[in-house]
């Protein structure tokens, strides 16, 4: 009877190499694969991020209404707009504690090192002008390399005018608002947003 030959010691040395570089090879896909799983949801949840804010400021400067409000250094008005700051009453989807009518603050603010944010802030058309200030609950972005904001009306013949940095004539309604945002070099672009105002019909003299 013949006696079966066994693995001499370098057959066994090479399987273990072997099988050591095949659990190396499958360890380092699955760890590739969970860092581009990781990035792809990180992108997802930015995304979503951009998206739920520019729905936002869509939806509330969309629904400006033609309601007069009271500015300290320009009296009764409807709109106040410049290149850091806007300022109209809206109308606000109904929560809890306070729907209809508000009069909106929508304001850019340096960060320092941090680069620029949006603020928002609300109250009552009536009430004194509402304050900006940059805390967890008014902070609606961070993190941007700029922010602007301009304007657009119509002139005495009915053709869209050109975009202005500041609205000047607060006694109407601007028809289209923009919003320039910037991203770090690092980050993605924000899309464009432009907004129009359904109830602005006057032209702009």
């Amino acid at each position: 009877m013949r006696r079966q030959r066994g693995f001499t010691l370098i057959e066994v040395l090479l399987a273990t190499l072997l099988l050591a570089s095949a659990i190396a090879v499958t360890a380092a896909s699955v760890r590739g694969i969970a860092r581009a799983q990781q990035r792809s949801e990180a992108a997802l949840a930015e995304s979503s991020a951009r998206n739920a804010v520019q729905a936002w400021l869509r939806a509330r400067i969309g629904a400006t209404l033609p309601v007069a409000f009271v500015d300290a250094a320009q009296g009764r008005v409807l709109f106040i707009g410049r290149r850091d700051r806007m300022e109209f009453v809206t109308e606000l989807p109904p929560y809890p504690t306070l729907t209809g009518p508000v009069r909106q603050v929508i304001e850019a603010q340096s960060a320092g090192a941090s680069g620029y944010l949006i603020c928002v802030s609300q109250a009552l058309p009536d009430a004194a002008t509402p304050v900006c200030s940059a805390d967890e609950q008014s902070t609606l972005v961070r993190g941007l390399s700029r922010v602007e904001f301009r304007y657009r009306g119509r002139n005495e013949a009915g053709a869209a005018g050109p975009w202005l940095p500041e609205w000047t004539r607060g006694d109407i309604l601007p028809e289209w608002v923009e919003v320039r945002m910037g991203s770090p070099a690092d980050a993605p672009a924000w899309p464009q947003l432009v907004v129009h105002i359904p109830v602005a019909i006057n032209p702009v003299p």
